[in-house]
């Protein structure tokens, strides 16, 4: 290939690039806002995951509030509440609570 057919290609890569770029911004700003119904901003916010965490009394009586929202029922998912021995309050699954039941 002599160097203006290398040139050639390259530009003709970059402007196919440069249109399916912006193929895809345009498709971004189509795509409505959704809000997580899961989301909780007053928790602690370097949680990652589905998890949520309070650290303080606020946060807790927040993160109440939100559990009876989404949970009136009580249900939690089939989850129960175990308190560790450093005193967290976690739900966990039977298999996960059952040592935490076992050290009492």
């Amino acid at each position: 290939m002599s160097w203006g057919e290398d040139e050639a290609q390259r530009r003709h890569l970059t402007d196919h690039l440069k249109s399916d770029v912006e193929a895809m911004a345009k498709l971004v700003e189509q795509i409505p806002e959704v809000e997580s119904p899961g989301e909780n901003p007053a928790l602690d916010p370097r949680q990652d995951g589905p998890s949520a965490r309070a650290t303080n009394e606020a946060g807790f009586r927040v993160l109440e509030k939100w559990l009876m929202e989404v949970d009136p029922v009580k249900q939690w998912g089939g989850l129960t509440r175990v308190t560790t021995p450093e005193g967290l309050a976690l739900y966990l699954c039977r298999d996960h609570a059952a040592p935490y039941s076992r050290e009492r």
